[in-house]
């Protein structure tokens, strides 16, 4: 058997805290993910929750639609669902429910 060497010269490297939240969305308009600017270093996941009764629908802009026009519709997610989303800031993310009082969370990194 060979013996490992324990490891030399390791940095950790820190990207700095996580943050989270929660959105309640409905069909009249797309809302952004949060109010504030939250500056993100790894991006965000974001989630449908599991308590849903309809989709949720994730896009880049204010015009971000569900399942109604090829050129605005959004990233679809059932309840439970999540996607990780690698932006700069959570400003940049956009949800809409294909329900009223859906619920999306997130974690930025």
């Amino acid at each position: 058997m060979t013996k490992l060497k324990p490891a030399q010269n390791v940095r950790q490297i820190s990207f700095g805290t996580f943050s989270h939240g929660s959105r309640t969305v409905g069909t009249v308009s797309a809302l952004a993910l949060t109010t504030a600017s939250v500056v993100c270093n790894r991006g965000v996941t974001v989630k449908a929750a599991r308590a849903n009764s309809g989709n949720v629908y994730v896009g880049s802009t204010s015009g971000v639609t569900g399942l109604s026009a090829e050129a605005t519709d959004g990233y679809e997610l059932d309840a439970g669902e999540e996607i990780h989303i690698p932006v700069n800031n959570t400003n940049k993310i956009f949800v809409r429910g294909g329900a009223a009082g859906q619920k999306v969370t997130w974690m930025k990194v």
